[in-house]
């Protein structure tokens, strides 16, 4: 029985570690991992993508599944249409003050590319990606 409450306690006690999401005072480190999420979906390692995102990120944790999900079937989707991924491009960001970016980069495919973008937040204690998305839609590109 003093086994099992060890255990539960140590569970109880873990699992708000493992909830936690890094916040960096330097705005490098986000950046330095959009970069990494970039290239590991480059590589179609969505799922690693995917898990290094949580890592960054303030995004609810159930939406990570669905996004996962998507992403699966639209890039399984895009490749007779756009060919396959080759590599990505950081294009450009935008920022306001010094407390929101939004980074910009060209997934290039065979035939086709997308825009991909990342929102960065500093809440005043430090940097976490708040959103991911993709699209066709280039006009922020320019």
């Amino acid at each position: 029985m003093t086994r099992l409450i060890t255990v539960l306690l140590f569970i109880m006690l873990a699992s708000p570690a493992l909830c936690q999401i890094i916040v960096s005072k330097e705005k490098k480190t986000a950046e330095l991992a959009c970069d990494k999420i970039m290239n590991l979906f480059k590589d179609s390692k969505f799922s690693e993508a995917i898990d290094t995102l949580k890592l960054y990120s303030n995004i609810e944790s159930s939406g990570f599944d669905n996004l996962l999900a998507t992403i699966k079937q639209q890039m399984n989707n895009a490749t007779p249409r756009f060919g396959k991924m080759l590599s990505y491009e950081f294009i450009k960001e935008r920022s306001i003050k010094d407390f929101f970016s939004r980074r910009f980069y060209v997934i290039k495919f065979e035939k086709y590319f997308l825009e991909a973008y990342f929102n960065l937040y500093n809440n005043g204690s430090g940097w976490t990606i708040t959103y991911f998305g993709y699209t066709q839609d280039i006009e922020d590109l320019f």
